[in-house]
């Protein structure tokens, strides 16, 4: 990096903090802050929390903020600007030191997580929280001091850790000036009783119980993996294979360094990494690969890659980070038995287990049908991750259909949306209109059906059938054509089937079938899960 001055320094930093549009989102607190522009700074020699946390040496900036007086007088404003050399790149961060005085300035975006977190927690297709949990665990949710705690900028990360965690703790600690404009920095904790509870109420009826684990806390779940982990490393062994190492990744080595991390378990710092990944080795070891254990798997996974891991569509990548290269083999072969192949690979001071091409577009299904739903409304509530997965899983879908029929109420027809080990028939109803349908008594069923359908490019909602616990989903011709080439395809092959039939007429088959064939030129958007505040 080219030496920068500190004048440099500090103009770029007071440009992104006026920049749009952050700025717009933040204008009250740009505004409190500035007081029409007369704002003064005073650089320090104090370190920064970062650099007390640190063993390794970082260069800093530190300058406290004043506001200019009437008079000429300055006012503390309680605030620490720091500017901090991060390998190639340059971090603008305002630390708050009273937290409490500039917390209202962000009262909306706090009401905005509770509303989304309530939509996850009912969205959520997978019962059991506790593999959503794990996945958490292993990537942005630490564990010290007897708490769970984490710290991010993106609302939809904090929405959707409080949906799993209920956090009993949310404050923002200071704001980064990024090239989009100020943005929070969230600081939440809670008890790790909450981890304990759900490993309790997993081993009672639920994930663990499957896997014949008999655990009460989250230190008997390390100690059951500690006492396993022989079964781990053969696991392990047995998915080399479909591991390939990147170049300059020494996989011996990176099984050696597993092996003896069973010594290492009682450290939270290892365990929080390890247990997710050996827990999907074990998983398939005892029960195998089908639709149920997908569904584990998947959750987990997910969990981890909203955290630290990563999706590319242009590259037609997911990968799942960790700062251990033993880790990162480890999720390769938790991976490669759950049926997806990964290569890993070291990258500066990180470690990645990366799935490529069809296994990425796989992984990212399996990611966006267990995951968390995709929050609409404000962007911020949107997750980049889990939209790239959509446009990625979409790839690749499986799509049939069969049994075109006559019944008393019109023609009807069975349609199955696949993804290798997971598949969904829908109802197709041809009368006044195409009507696809599915319906369940079990929400996380037709929580499955809708997403399907959304990675089929149609957009779908999950609705409760009238007082009953019963849950539909369905689409009628308008959205259908807006879907992918081989859902349209499909569809049009079915009534084109009950047109030789001579079921349907030809004026009402010909109107259908030019809709299909045409689509739509915009097509249907995102999910429609839209949070917000008034």
């Amino acid at each position: 990096m080219r030496p920068v001055a500190m004048e440099e320094l500090l103009a770029e930093a007071l440009r992104r903090l006026f920049l749009k549009p952050g700025a717009d989102y933040y204008r009250g607190f740009v505004e409190e802050l500035a007081k029409v522009g007369k704002l003064a700074l005073e650089h320090v020699e104090e370190k920064t929390n970062e650099e007390k946390k640190s063993k390794e040496k970082t260069e800093s900036y530190v300058f406290r903020l004043y506001r200019l007086e009437e008079g000429g007088g300055l006012k503390e404003l309680g605030i620490r600007l720091i500017i901090r050399k991060v390998g190639e790149s340059i971090v603008y961060f305002l630390e708050f030191e009273d937290v409490e005085r500039w917390q209202v300035f962000f009262k909306q975006e706090l009401e905005m997580v509770e509303k989304a977190a309530e939509v996850i927690r009912e969205r959520l297709p997978v019962e059991d929280r506790l593999p959503y949990m794990l996945g958490w665990v292993n990537s942005n949710v630490a564990i010290s001091g007897g708490l769970l705690e984490m710290s991010t900028s993106h609302l939809w990360q904090l929405a959707e850790t409080h949906a799993l965690f209920d956090w009993s703790y949310v404050a923002e600690p200071g704001v980064s000036l990024t090239l989009e404009g100020p943005e929070p920095q969230f600081y939440a904790h809670t008890s790790l009783e909450k981890l304990d509870e759900a490993i309790m109420k997993s081993a009672k009826g639920g994930w663990l119980k499957m896997l014949g684990i008999r655990a009460e806390s989250w230190d008997g779940l390390k100690r059951w993996v500690s006492d396993h982990w022989d079964e781990v490393i053969n696991a392990v062994k047995k998915r080399l294979k479909d591991v390939e190492a990147g170049s300059g990744f020494d996989l011996a080595g990176a099984l050696e360094e597993l092996e003896g991390l069973k010594s290492k378990l009682d450290d939270d710092k290892i365990a929080r990494e390890v247990v997710a990944p050996a827990l999907l080795l074990i998983q398939e070891e005892r029960l195998g690969v089908n639709e149920e254990t997908l569904r584990y798997f998947a959750a987990a996974a997910s969990g981890a890659i909203d955290g630290d891991g990563y999706v590319s569509t242009a590259m037609e990548e997911v990968g799942l980070t960790s700062g251990e290269r033993a880790v990162a083999l480890l999720w390769a072969a938790a991976l490669a038995a759950h049926g997806i192949k990964a290569e890993v690979k070291g990258a500066g001071r990180g470690f990645y287990a990366v799935a490529f091409g069809g296994d990425a577009a796989r992984l990212a299904r399996l990611y966006f049908l267990y995951g968390a739903p995709l929050l609409e409304g404000d962007d911020r509530l949107k997750s980049h991750k889990l939209a790239g997965a959509v446009e990625l899983g979409a790839r690749r879908l499986d799509i049939r259909w069969e049994g075109v029929r006559l019944t008393k109420s019109g023609i009807a027809a069975d349609l199955t949306i696949s993804e290798a080990g997971i598949a969904v028939k829908y109802n197709v109803y041809l009368r006044n209109d195409i009507l696809l349908e599915f319906t369940s008594t079990d929400r996380s069923r037709a929580e499955l059906a809708a997403r399907l359908l959304r990675l089929a490019g149609v957009t779908a909602e999950v609705k409760k059938v009238g007082g009953r616990d019963v849950w539909r989903v369905t689409a009628t011709i308008d959205k259908l054509a807006a879907g992918r080439e081989e859902l349209r395809k499909a569809l049009a092959q079915i009534v084109e089937t009950a047109r030789a039939n001579g079921w349907v007429d030809e004026k009402k088959a010909k109107r259908w079938l030019e809709k299909l064939e045409r689509g739509r030129v915009l097509k249907e958007g995102w999910p429609k899960y839209k949070v917000g505040t008034e």
